[in-house]
């Protein structure tokens, strides 16, 4: 790995991060988050990062990287970088500010990691998005894909899929460039996905259970969404994307026909390109059994 400086100390979030420059690369500047031992959040991004590739889902790019002060160290920080998605003189304007906009009642942001705002509902979040365009550069964009709200869409398949249960109010949001219209952001910040953060002694034990309730299909149909329903209630992942069918069918059925068409050894190759020394044997096993138990729900009729 490159030596890269730090640029700036970004504030934002929870974890330790610094902006990071690398000549020669495309893109060449990103944000290195260090990760925390032994919580495999830095494979969970990497790994969503090629999910939803292989969906066709416009997204962040992350890389698994260490950052060591100089050539002599040994050893180093573990974390992932997220290339920036943003062009120069463009801004990130994030979910909780959008709908503090048009909202009267919304809460501003309290400094919090995860917020439980019940104001923040899968109609709000789609009828926002309906206003603005798609992500770009995205090309091809998939027939039947009519504006923003019908990519949301695929995002929370995608959060559904992949058992994420960090789709808050801060992640995710619309791309401000000056003197041109809004777009949706790539989806982003993944790392609380594939049960990365369970011990090896409860995936096991999950694995072996043949209890619906006590098994990987069961943990995984449990996740909790960032996203609340109208009755305030809190949403489960699947929960969320299957109202966001129910508001917008025609782009529900493009992406689960999309989802529908992967073979399991796509999703479990992007599983095996994760170095032995940052994943476990028992957490390989359990992240694809997540994404094969909630791809059965999704599809079934």
């Amino acid at each position: 790995m490159p030596d890269f400086p730090a640029r700036r100390i970004e504030q934002l979030g929870s974890k330790p991060k610094f902006w990071i420059g690398i000549d020669g690369l495309v893109p060449s500047r990103g944000l290195f988050k260090q990760t925390r031992s032994g919580t495999g959040e830095a494979w969970a991004e990497r790994v969503s990062a090629d999910l939803a590739e292989l969906l066709g889902l416009p997204h962040a790019l992350y890389d698994l990287a260490v950052y060591a002060q100089d050539e002599a160290s040994t050893g180093g920080t573990s974390g992932v970088i997220s290339w920036t998605f943003r062009q120069s003189g463009e801004a990130l304007i994030h979910g909780n500010e959008i709908l503090c906009a048009v909202v009267s009642d919304y809460p501003k942001a309290d400094g919090s990691r995860f917020r439980r705002i019940p104001a923040h509902t899968v109609d709000r979040v789609l009828g926002q998005c309906a206003t603005v365009r798609v992500p770009d550069p995205w090309e091809p964009v998939p027939p039947g894909i009519e504006n923003a709200a019908d990519v949301m869409v695929g995002y929370l398949l995608f959060d559904a899929w992949i058992a994420n249960t960090d789709r808050h109010d801060e992640n995710w949001g619309w791309i401000a460039d000056p003197g041109v219209s809004l777009r949706l952001a790539p989806t982003y910040d993944h790392s609380s996905s594939l049960g990365r953060n369970e011990p090896d002694d409860r995936r096991a034990m999950k694995l072996r259970a043949t209890a619906l309730e006590h098994s990987v299909e069961g943990y995984a149909l449990r996740a909790p969404s960032g996203l609340y329903g109208e009755n305030g209630k809190q949403m489960r992942v699947i929960e969320a994307f299957r109202r966001a069918a129910q508001l917008r069918p025609a782009a529900a059925s493009v992406w689960l026909g999309r989802l529908a068409r992967l073979a399991p050894t796509q999703w479990e190759t992007a599983v095996a390109r994760v170095p032995d020394d940052w994943i476990t044997p028992v957490a390989r096993r359990f992240a694809i059994g997540i994404l094969s138990a909630t791809r059965k729900h999704l599809l079934a009729p």
